[in-house]
């Protein structure tokens, strides 16, 4: 994606990067960018915080809009505009299209806010594409996050009361009662959805 450089304007919606913009807490962002300018050579555009409903999404694009500078010089319209940039709350870290829906940039902001790291690798993995399916996946599939996919087999063990069994069992048997938990986690790899994230692996079950 071609980005424009949103940090060398003094005007109004043109200067977006500065500290004084820059929002207290880690929330998500977009920069929407007026297209009528950007192809006339101008910057215009807007930090725009996405984590509000559609409603303030648009209302903000709009006055971005309205105040395009080409705009002014030479009455043409700007009605188009486009997503150039995106930081904050793990927002940069999934694949957002320049042309993504004002709506579904509130409804991804809304699913990062609920639940973090687990939608964005699965995101990562997916693709935003179905949103709906996100949705569901990272509410009614996710199992849990672990360190690695070794520890996530000895949770497994641990459920299973493996290590209590073995415990219990004749200490003539015990030598041979052993936990092959390399084996069990190339096991959970084939039947689980298991991907890497931020601090280890995040566990989701597709058969839920």
């Amino acid at each position: 994606m071609e980005h424009s450089n949103p940090h060398q304007r003094e005007e109004e919606h043109t200067q977006p990067d500065t500290d004084a913009e820059r929002p207290s807490v880690d929330r998500p962002r977009i920069y929407v960018a007026s297209l009528l300018d950007y192809t006339s050579g101008a910057i215009h555009g807007a930090w725009i915080d996405a984590g509000q409903d559609v409603a303030a999404l648009e209302a903000t694009v709009q006055a971005m809009l309205a105040a395009s500078p080409t705009a002014a010089g030479t009455g043409e319209a700007a009605e188009a505009w486009a997503i150039h940039d995106f930081d904050g709350g793990g927002l940069h870290r999934l694949p957002l299209g320049e042309h993504e829906s004002l709506a579904d940039v509130a409804r991804i902001a809304q699913l990062l806010s609920e639940h973090g790291e687990p939608f964005i690798v699965l995101a990562q993995h997916a693709g935003l594409d179905d949103l709906d399916f996100l949705e569901a996946a990272v509410r009614d599939s996710f199992v849990g996050h672990w360190p690695s996919v070794e520890e996530f087999a000895e949770h497994v063990f641990d459920d299973m009361g493996a290590p209590t069994f073995i415990e219990n069992s004749p200490r003539h048997l015990r030598p041979f009662l052993l936990l092959n938990v390399e084996k069990m986690a190339e096991q959970l790899e084939t039947e689980l959805t298991i991907l890497d994230g931020q601090g280890g692996v995040y566990v989701f079950n597709p058969n839920t």
